[in-house]
């Protein structure tokens, strides 16, 4: 069982555009304003600890963590095209 809690979204954007799960215990984040200021929400609601990784731009942010077979673990991301400021 998971606890949930409604996060209030601030810059008027949805969560999904800047924030992900970056794995079991990772929350990827973009930079920008609006984002820290719902991650500092998100982390007064919990009494668990995310480790944060944080992200130059919103498209980085926006990608999907798959739990796969044989603790094999996929994270889907945009192209780096699409968000050259966060590749290395």
């Amino acid at each position: 069982d998971f606890a949930v809690s409604t996060v209030p979204v601030c810059g008027g954007a949805r969560l999904k555009n800047f924030c992900s799960m970056g794995g079991p215990d990772t929350i990827i984040i973009s930079n920008g304003d609006g984002a820290k200021k719902t991650l500092r929400m998100m982390e007064q609601l919990t009494d668990h600890h995310y480790d944060v990784l944080t992200v130059p731009e919103e498209s980085a942010a926006n990608c999907i963590y798959v739990k796969g077979p044989s603790k094999r673990d996929f994270l889907l991301h945009r192209p780096a095209e699409e968000c050259p400021d966060s590749v290395s």
